[in-house]
């Protein structure tokens, strides 16, 4: 079998040879200072431990392939030893073009009919192109809507496997076995599953997995001094007006804030560690030196607050979605026509993706997040609504002359959501109707729209922390003081929910 083993698959990332002198967060990371090999190694790390944002992982393991059988494939992913997916990673200087990955998958097809120790391409199969620099736009176009764009490239995807059977010896063919070989990747090709990861977001992956993208890259934090400076003077100017209006005044009166305080008093400087999103306070610090020890204590961190942040979020739309049906359901929404009360959903998701990515990523990584996925923070409501209008009118107007194409997902899917969209446009046969039926229904529900979102920002007003101090700190009498108004102001929320 060509597929390393979990102890083998470890082994190699022992061999990576890590890039120096990275600058963190502000700038891409430079995935051509890596070799070919390490590049591989890189995306297998990230499968590994997770995938990629947004997506759910759906294996139970992601293995490397033996170096030189790869035939298309460099890393497999599994589920009950079962391959599931395979996984491409192409470092090159130039932009991948499409007659390149037509190749790759003529190569992915073809090479188990020689070779039996190769995984089978069976229909269902995700095939995953990992890129180290931005494709050619026809790339990025195939693998957002390969299932319609196959039967165009026909002529292509016959290029590319002659090109193949010519270049590798292994593969020579006689015509007639070579029209043969066409023939079967052109119908293997529409059964399999796509997608592409490119450079901007193996960056946002990476920087949720601080333990991966540590072991190939070594990052330093670099700082303006003039803006730190600046900072600096502010922030002193800031603290002698609290000195100068709370002369003979205790500053510390918050009983959580006096808890921490005392802890973070007592403990000396061998015994702090500060990583920037987290610090630690009592752990000697040699718990944290070496790359494994670092690696393996910090990432307990990172995952913690990764989920605990992901939890928010889900809450928060849920919260928002929960927002929205209410007004769908009031007077208004049900004054408004049925497309025109998609509006709700749309506006709420708007305010909690500006709203999270103030409050979980600070404005530098904000901003950073806003440029990588082209998706910059609206000024105001107003400019939020306006967004969801355009694209509603967008869609509308799709559907209005009976264009569906944008629909993805299998046949079953599409010929679903065709039916509820059907529903949506009842009554609605032009852009004037359609355009007229979002105006009414958003001026009807525009108040409430507003005052929802006035209450979400009330509940995600602030930047959020975790301090685990651990159970000895029960033993403290304003700990458990706490502890019990805590569960009083909890049993007063579900008793205020239930009226």
């Amino acid at each position: 079998m060509t597929i390393l083993t979990q102890a083998e698959t470890d082994a190699e990332f022992q061999k990576v040879a890590p890039v120096s002198q990275v600058t963190a967060g502000t700038e891409p990371f430079p995935y051509l200072l890596l070799s070919a090999d390490d590049f591989e190694r890189l995306a297998c790390g990230l499968l590994q431990v997770s995938a990629p944002p947004g997506q759910t992982k759906d294996w139970e393991r992601a293995s490397l392939m033996i170096r030189g059988a790869d035939a298309g494939r460099d890393v497999v992913l599994l589920r009950q030893e079962e391959v599931i997916s395979v996984v491409q990673c192409k470092r090159l200087e130039q932009a991948m073009a499409l007659p390149a990955v037509f190749r790759e998958l003529a190569k992915l097809v073809l090479y188990p009919g020689i070779n039996p120790s190769l995984p089978k391409i069976t229909p269902g199969i995700r095939y995953v192109l990992v890129v180290a620099r931005e494709p050619a736009g026809t790339v990025i176009d195939f693998f957002d809507r390969p299932k319609d764009l196959l039967p165009e490239k026909v002529g292509l995807i016959a290029a590319a496997v002659d090109e193949v059977l010519e270049t590798y010896k292994s593969l020579a063919a006689t015509p007639a076995q070579a029209e043969e070989a066409k023939a079967h990747v052109i119908s293997v090709l529409p059964t399999l599953e796509y997608s592409l990861i490119r450079p901007h977001e193996l960056d946002t992956w990476l920087h949720v997995q601080p333990q991966v993208s540590s072991l190939f890259f070594r990052q330093r934090l670099v700082t303006d001094n003039t803006l730190l400076g600046q900072s600096t003077a502010e922030i002193l100017a800031e603290v002698r007006k609290v000195l100068a209006q709370t002369a003979g005044v205790g500053l510390l009166t918050d009983e959580d804030l006096k808890i921490i305080k005392e802890r973070i008093e007592q403990t000396p400087p061998s015994h702090r560690a500060n990583f920037g999103f987290a610090a630690t306070f009592g752990y000697p610090r040699e718990m944290f030196s070496g790359d494994a020890g670092l690696k393996a204590r910090v990432g307990r961190l990172a995952v913690l607050l990764q989920e605990m942040n992901g939890d928010y979020s889900d809450w928060l739309f849920a919260r928002g979605n929960t927002f929205a049906d209410d007004i769908c359901e009031s007077p208004e929404g049900m004054y408004s026509h049925p497309y025109a009360r998609q509006v709700p959903r749309a506006f709420f998701g708007y305010v909690l993706r500006d709203l999270l990515q103030e409050k979980l990523s600070g404005d530098v990584m904000g901003q950073i997040i806003a440029k990588l996925s082209g998706q910059g923070r609206y000024p105001d409501d107003e400019a939020r609504l306006a967004a969801v209008r355009q694209e509603l009118l967008a869609q509308g107007q799709r559907y209005v002359v009976g264009d569906f194409s944008q629909l993805a997902g299998a046949p079953e899917l599409v010929a679903l959501k065709r039916q509820v969209i059907q529903g949506l446009m009842q009554g609605l046969s032009s852009d004037q109707q359609l355009e007229q039926a979002l105006d009414v229904g958003i001026a009807a529900m525009k108040p409430k729209l507003f005052g929802g979102a006035s209450s979400l920002r009330q509940l995600c007003a602030y930047k959020p922390s975790i301090f685990i101090m651990g159970v000895d700190a029960i033993d403290q009498p304003a700990v458990v003081k706490l502890m019990a108004e805590t569960v009083r102001g909890l049993e007063s929320l579900k008793t205020a929910a239930k009226a």
